[in-house]
């Protein structure tokens, strides 16, 4: 079966970012599941391009929001992003507080 495209997948949740791989893999789309910041930034500049991104919002090393800063620097809005934040994380607004400002 031919790949959609290849989807990358942020989560330091390990299981909840291999449950979405398969859940998008049963969609035919490849992915590329990584844990932290460090780790997918090395993969947009390694194992690039990627159809979309689905980020956790909070991470080991910092936020989805510097991650999506980061990426619109490197890659303009070619990417599709999508941020996720599971029940029970740290809210979207202490996050936010914490970090770099949404970007409209």
């Amino acid at each position: 079966m031919n790949s959609l495209g290849r989807i990358l997948i942020v989560d330091h949740d390990r299981d909840q970012g291999e449950q979405l791989s398969h859940c998008l893999q049963d969609l035919s789309y490849a992915t590329v599941i990584t844990a932290n910041l460090a780790q997918a930034r090395n993969a947009i500049l390694t194992e690039g391009p990627f159809k979309a991104v689905v980020c956790d919002f909070v991470l080991p090393d910092g936020n989805g929001l510097q991650f999506l800063s980061w990426l619109r620097r490197k890659r303009g809005n070619r990417t599709r992003f999508l941020l996720i934040n599971f029940p029970g994380q740290t809210s979207s607004r202490e996050t936010t507080l914490n970090g770099p400002h949404p970007i409209n």
